[in-house]
């Protein structure tokens, strides 16, 4: 089998190469991403959201306005994430007096509100950027930090339901379901998470 020879470059010429070139160039660097501010990357087992706020001259209060921005977006996915969690958990444990008492616990919003609050707590901004008159941030949290929260906080409520576990191999079996929850979720969403508002 022969080996066709390349063809040179007097005949197709330098401009025609040249032309499509630049037409790869354009079409890689604008119709591929968005940047970061726009949509926020996926990030390895991270919860990623961008917070936006007016700038007007005070970059340290930008900054942190766009955070407090951030973290809202945040706390509004987390919330998600974690009624459905429990729901997901209500319905493979049963539909006994603990799965109810454990749904009633989360869906107390002092409760959930001092789960989203704590959990917050662990989140920290990754990037800034000034773009015109908006100051834009990064914010990322880490999966695990409101799972296993979730696990610990529902560990708490069937402990305060103790007269509703006949056994404590009862209790032990909807501690290991929610572990299997947990490691379940977090295999899901381990190549990262966006919340967007």
């Amino acid at each position: 089998m022969e080996i066709p020879s390349p063809i040179p470059l007097k005949v197709i010429g330098i401009r025609p190469l040249l032309v499509i070139g630049l037409a790869l160039v354009l079409n890689l660097s604008t119709g591929c991403s968005q940047p970061w501010y726009k949509e926020p990357p996926l990030m390895e087992g991270k919860v990623t959201a961008v917070g936006m706020s007016n700038f007007v001259g005070n970059e340290i209060a930008a900054r942190r306005s766009a955070e407090t921005n951030g973290r809202a977006t945040l706390a509004a996915f987390v919330k998600t994430q974690i009624q459905s969690l429990t729901e997901t958990w209500a319905k493979q444990a049963g539909s006994d007096k603990a799965v109810s008492s454990v749904s009633n616990y989360f869906n107390d919003e002092t409760v959930t509100r001092e789960l989203i609050n704590t959990t917050l707590r662990g989140s920290r901004p990754v990037k800034y950027e000034k773009h015109g008159k908006y100051f834009y941030v990064l914010m990322v949290l880490d999966t695990d930090l409101y799972a296993k929260y979730w696990k610990k906080v529902g560990a708490q409520a069937l402990e305060a339901e103790k007269a509703l576990l006949k056994s404590q191999a009862m209790k032990e079996d909807y501690l290991s379901r929610m572990d299997r929850l947990i490691k379940d979720y977090l295999d899901r969403v381990a190549p990262g998470l966006r919340a967007q508002p």
